[in-house]
């Protein structure tokens, strides 16, 4: 998956059975809570750092701190927070999957690296626009603005990038779960 490897549709059907083979003879895993809580407070918590940097030149300055002058504080803050409840749920998820399948299905090492990718894009993106910020003596609202407006076009891009594989994976599991006549039709549900 790493690279320019090709994905077909025949290596997603065969990954998706070995999931469901997995899945039909083992247990669900329970995450921790601290497991699932820890990736998305790092991210959450870079998220108001990059907003903090972007204050420290006006700070130095002797800017006013009011309700108006810290808005793009407090909305970095609720964006932080929104993204760690999402992060969470996402980890909850992928947590829940036995170690064999997240450690040896193409599908899921794929997705998970392109999730990887995307949020290093944009924690880059962040901190590099936060420095500009700060260096350049931008307002601190640049920052801000950055941060929503690049979480949202990635994530357009990533569903874009991901949703292409959706389809397929949605008919293999089908397929893999209800099982397979001899002839290729799907057995009825018991």
């Amino acid at each position: 998956m790493e690279g320019a490897m090709k994905v077909t549709h025949a290596m997603i059907r065969d990954d998706v059975d070995n999931i469901v083979r997995v899945l039909k003879s083992s247990e669900g895993n329970i995450p921790s809570f601290f497991s699932i809580f820890v990736p998305g407070l790092k991210v959450s918590l870079c998220t108001i750092v990059f907003q903090a940097i972007s204050f420290i030149r006006p700070i130095m300055e002797g800017m006013p701190l009011n309700m108006f002058t810290l808005f793009p504080l407090l909305f970095s803050t609720c964006l932080a927070i929104f993204i760690f409840f999402t992060s969470s749920s996402i980890m909850g998820r992928f947590l829940s999957l036995p170690p064999e399948v997240r450690e040896n299905s193409m599908v899921i090492r794929f997705y998970s690296a392109r999730v990887k990718m995307y949020l290093y894009v944009w924690l880059l993106m962040g901190l590099a626009v936060a420095l500009f910020t700060c260096l350049l003596n931008l307002d601190p609202e640049v920052t801000c603005i950055t941060q929503f407006v690049s979480l949202i076009v990635l994530y357009f891009i990533s569903t874009i990038d991901l949703g292409r594989y959706d389809f397929s994976i949605f008919t293999s599991a089908i397929s893999a779960w209800r099982g397979k006549k001899p002839d290729g039709t799907l057995k009825k549900p018991e």
